[in-house]
């Protein structure tokens, strides 16, 4: 039996209208042009369930021989990396957010957005980030998240650099309100409080991003675009305690600095490497990251930091290569260090932290961030 034009329902909704329209022109008939683009969504449609049927086959294994890969674009982007660049966003299945209010977004914007994401939903207590170029310039713990949010701001007191907000808990007025007196661009929560959406409906290009899905944006396998291929790799989303840690050397931190040190190790791996961040009473008060020389880390870091480094504990990513920069570290005022260890002149950086009364921890776990 044959279907009526309005029986015909076509996979991509921006080909039903021409569809009918030619049918209705054409007298049941349609363009070349038309016929290819219907087999084209007619091919994609059937390749998809195939890709399904392959990976079910293949079972649940995150490095198969073959990747197959059936992405559906939700929308393009505002511009890609630079306004030159055009861009889009694809994703396999619903990607677990929804862009409630604001501009489009962009290409950089969603790479901060999911190093916040990432960020914050490392710790069970509320806390609060500020990313800007994929690093965090602030992130804190709080009583609330409007404390924890106020916490990052003042990471660095001496300018507004705006960026994205990310926040573990539901952002309510207060919250909300104290965003909106700086330049953010993007807030991403896992709810809003009804004042909050009003608080942020004051700024009507400030994008305001529900998370439905927070911890998605730390789990699974992630893919890279590199030197012709993709690169395909576990997210790094080992987390350590205090009792993965021990100390080397003669002196023991106090027990009051353990919160910072597995604070300070936690934000640490989502700064980008060479990276140290310096933290006092869980809030992040200087970071260097992106860095070629691990001292040349500390130094940025300890000058964000300003006098607030007197007293902080310091995390670095990689271990320290020699004592140069453990002695960097000493002259900022650090009170405590924590490191993977592992390198050839370990030693040499203990007998310096002796030296210097600074406890150093080591986590044996490196956390590198290209």
């Amino acid at each position: 039996m044959g279907l009526r034009p309005q029986h015909l329902v076509a996979p991509d909704d921006r080909i039903a209208p021409a569809l009918l329209e030619e049918m209705t022109t054409l007298r049941g008939g349609i363009s070349d042009e038309t016929r290819a683009e219907l087999a084209a969504e007619a091919f994609s449609h059937t390749a998809e369930y195939d890709f399904a049927v392959a990976s079910w086959l293949s079972g649940p294994r995150a490095f198969p021989d073959i990747v197959h890969l059936a992405l559906k674009k939700q929308f393009p982007l505002r511009h890609g990396e630079n306004p030159q660049q055009e861009g889009s966003f694809y994703a396999a299945s619903d990607p677990g957010w929804q862009r409630l209010q604001g501009k489009d977004l962009s290409y950089t914007d969603l790479l901060d957005m999911d190093a916040a994401a990432r960020l914050v939903a490392e710790f069970e207590q509320p806390a609060a980030a500020i990313v800007k170029h994929t690093n965090a310039w602030g992130c804190a713990l709080g009583a609330t998240v409007v404390d924890a949010y106020r916490r990052a701001l003042d990471a660095d007191p001496r300018s507004d650099a705006g960026g994205v907000v990310a926040t573990n808990r539901e952002v309510d007025g207060p919250t909300a309100g104290k965003i909106i007196d700086s330049p953010m661009e993007l807030v991403i929560a896992p709810s809003f409080t009804a004042e909050a959406l009003a608080e942020f409906g004051q700024r009507k290009d400030l994008r305001v991003v529900y998370a439905r899905k927070p911890a998605a944006f730390a789990r699974g396998v992630e893919l890279r675009s590199a030197a012709g291929g993709v690169l395909s790799q576990e997210m790094d989303v080992t987390t350590q305690t205090r009792a993965d840690m021990h100390v080397t050397g003669r002196v023991q931190p106090a027990e009051e600095d353990w919160g910072d040190i597995v604070f300070a190790w936690t934000v640490v791996k989502h700064l980008k490497s060479n990276a140290v961040c310096m933290v006092h009473k869980a809030q992040m008060v200087g970071m260097g990251a992106g860095c070629i020389s691990r001292v040349e880390a500390v130094g940025l870091a300890g000058r964000r930091a300003a006098e607030r480094s007197f007293g902080a504990v310091l995390a670095s990513d990689g271990t320290f290569a020699s004592r140069d920069t453990l002695d960097a570290a000493a002259g900022f005022g650090i009170r405590c260090i924590v490191q993977p260890g592992g390198g050839l002149h370990d030693a040499e950086v203990t007998a310096a932290a002796d030296e210097h009364g600074l406890p150093i921890i080591l986590t044996g776990v490196r956390h590198f961030l290209h």
